[in-house]
């Protein structure tokens, strides 16, 4: 149907060129593709493009009148009104195409930006899940990947966290987690990631001292107020990635090392030396 209008208009031009052949150099023709022609480049709203289509007819008539020796058998003030209401049209239907266009183009970027994050997060804590960590270090078989420019591995466990499920339920329990990943989160920089490693245990890649970011940690998740007035203490494991000679090496001994604080007494850090 959006077709229709330039159909009519061209079938007019094509008319006007065979009744009036040669007369007045077919000045219906000539601003039938003008018009037509603007209402394709100009992608414009409703009022503009009337507005834009007003100001040609005049702009048009007047021209004629004084720079053209007019002729009366042609009928330029029907024709070259009949053509800018086509136009108009035309512009209208580009317009709420091209409206339409942009609107699904738009929804379906947001649908995929949504199923990016979806796949890519954890649902509870918006932290990243393992899925992204296989994203970053499946690059190439050199180990450490060649974008990969993180230094130091950091593992941390949340210390008899069922008791508060047990005491407050699930639900606190779930609250407690998304505040430490917001805590852990505004802790580190733009170039730093965090993950939900699996239940209450995270992992962090950075490019910082690692046992300085995982004590720094230690001590702001010691001193917070979580849901309910809940405190909690963390026990971390750290390990640095020039020491290791694969990804599995790195995960292994950083949860050698979080196994290690858990059985030191938990609320500490444990790494290897560098």
């Amino acid at each position: 149907m959006e077709l229709v209008p330039p159909f009519v208009a061209m079938i007019v031009a094509l008319t006007r060129i065979i009744w009036f052949e040669g007369t007045l150099y077919s000045i219906p023709t000539i601003y039938l593709a003008i018009l037509y022609g603007s209402s394709v480049l100009f992608i414009l709203d409703y009022k503009q493009s009337g507005v834009f289509f007003s100001l040609m007819m005049v702009g048009g008539i007047v021209s004629v009148f004084q720079f053209t020796d007019y002729v009366p058998e042609v009928p330029f003030l029907s024709d070259l009104f009949f053509n800018g209401v086509v136009a108009w049209l035309i512009s209208v239907m580009s317009y709420r195409s091209f409206s339409r266009q942009v609107t699904i183009h738009g929804l379906v970027r947001e649908q995929n930006l949504k199923l990016s994050y979806l796949a890519e997060r954890d649902w509870l804590t918006g932290m990243y899940n393992r899925r992204k960590i296989d994203e970053l270090l499946n690059h190439g078989n050199n180990w450490p990947p060649s974008s990969f420019s993180y230094t130091s591995a950091i593992l941390f466990d949340l210390d008899r966290f069922k008791q508060i499920n047990d005491e407050y339920g699930h639900q606190v329990g779930d609250q407690v987690l998304r505040e430490l990943a917001s805590l852990v989160l505004g802790s580190l920089t733009p170039e730093e990631i965090g993950f939900r490693w699996d239940g209450e245990e995270f992992l962090i890649f950075t490019e910082r001292d690692g046992v300085l970011l995982a004590e720094e940690l230690r001590q702001r998740i010691a001193s917070t107020d979580f849901a309910h007035e809940i405190h909690i203490t963390a026990s971390f494991g750290v390990a640095y990635v020039q020491t290791t000679e694969s990804a599995n090496e790195l995960f292994k001994l950083v949860d050698q090392n979080l196994y290690r604080a858990k059985e030191e007494g938990r609320n500490r850090v444990v790494s290897t030396p560098r």
